[in-house]
């Protein structure tokens, strides 16, 4: 009886130590066919799905979507390999049967994208749509091919916009920055439209977008976007609103058609929010022709306008090489208007604008120009809102 009574328990040891060296095996097993998997080589990859021939993923990858599927009918990557094989044969019907099992299997990004693809190479307007469409929802991180197809297919901006890219901000934004690289500025202020109406008011996006329109010479795109921007102050030049923020109520953002304050050596800047006053310093170390105040603004072509604005100096002669010019968005010089002396402390003074008829944004720069004979100055210029524009006819 105690012979028995001992011989139990080693029996179940002895299963037991079997059972931990099968599951030791297997886990062995299992590592070394993920490693021979990973070396990426045709000839590991086909020895590991030699090793463990129930891995669907290990079957597809050696060149048996078939049996793949077999071990897992959801797989939609092998549907994909066999929709592919049957368009290399020309079997179209059977490719699309097969790409849309893929989608119907799975609902995600891949499946939609290969049917977009496959109707793209086939040419079919509305199936191509329709599936981009899909999977531009289903899609995440780089978005670059996916609207590179859309433009490939047509150039038409509108029909994109409408057809492939949904009303969602994320996407929209990305489409954006797409246009921006590729220049399609009209096309990039289009989806701003569309993008607008679901961002919170100001939204970056859309200031940066109006700032590389300025950047590129697209004025009349970039007012656009501007006014989406900033619906609250639109800019209307034939209602004779074209200067932003004309009494330095609100800080400049130096961007798009508000105030700028160029950076340069020597010349600090500062808004008082008080008094909304502008103080430009110059410490005499500034260049000999520098920038120290600009704004672009809309304007009607060939119209006269009367500029008037407001300043004093501190420390500072007027003869000094102050002065106001203006040219158009492509550079073309327009007209300046130095500032005159006067003992007052502070002294209102008016310039003549003319248009040409061909310029609709105008860049409008206050700026410093050494004249001959003279040293760099230093001292204050202050001035003092508002600023005003008229149109005189």
């Amino acid at each position: 009886m105690y012979y028995r009574s001992m011989r139990a328990p080693r029996v179940l040891s002895y299963l037991l130590a079997a059972a931990l060296l099968t599951a030791a095996f297997y886990a062995l097993l299992l590592a070394y066919a993920d490693y021979l998997f990973h070396t990426g080589t045709p000839e590991n990859i086909r020895r590991a799905a030699e090793l463990v021939p129930s891995h669907p993923i290990y079957a597809l990858r050696s060149g048996n979507p078939e049996g793949a599927l077999q071990l897992n009918p959801y797989l939609s990557e092998a549907w994909i390999d066999l929709a592919l094989a049957a368009e290399q044969s020309q079997q179209f019907g059977e490719a699309e049967r097969l790409f849309l099992k893929a989608a119907e299997m799975d609902r995600m990004f891949a499946p939609r994208w290969a049917l977009a693809n496959f109707y793209f190479r086939r040419q079919s307007s509305e199936p191509f749509w329709r599936w981009l469409r899909l999977a531009a929802e289903r899609s995440y991180g780089d978005r670059t091919a996916l609207f590179r197809l859309a433009w490939r297919f047509t150039a038409d901006s509108t029909l994109i916009l409408t057809r492939a890219i949904p009303p969602q901000p994320e996407i929209l934004s990305l489409y954006i920055e797409f246009l921006r690289s590729e220049e399609k500025w009209e096309a990039a202020a289009e989806a701003a439209g569309a993008l607008s109406p679901l961002i919170p008011p100001t939204g970056p996006q859309l200031i940066a977008l109006a700032e590389a329109l300025l950047q590129a010479g697209k004025g009349a795109a970039a007012l656009r976007v501007w006014n989406l921007w900033d619906s609250q102050r639109q800019l209307d030049p034939v209602s004779a609103r074209s200067l932003t923020n004309a009494a330095f109520a609100t800080e400049p953002i130096h961007k798009g058609f508000d105030w700028r304050f160029p950076w340069r050596n020597g010349v600090s800047h500062h808004w008082s929010p008080q008094t909304h006053e502008v103080r430009i310093t110059l410490d005499g170390r500034q260049p000999e022709h520098t920038e120290l105040l600009e704004q672009f603004l809309p304007v009607v072509p060939a119209a006269q306008y009367q500029f008037t604005f407001q300043y004093r100096l501190e420390r500072i002669s007027a003869k000094a090489g102050l002065l106001w010019k203006w040219s158009c968005l492509d550079g073309t010089a327009l007209g300046e208007a130095p500032l005159r002396p006067d003992p007052t402390p502070r002294l209102q003074q008016s310039a003549g604008l003319a248009v040409p008829p061909d310029c609709s944004i105008i860049r409008l720069t206050f700026l410093y120009h050494r004249q001959p004979g003279t040293v760099r100055p230093e001292g204050v210029i202050v001035f003092v809102p508002p600023f005003a524009l008229l149109r005189s006819r």
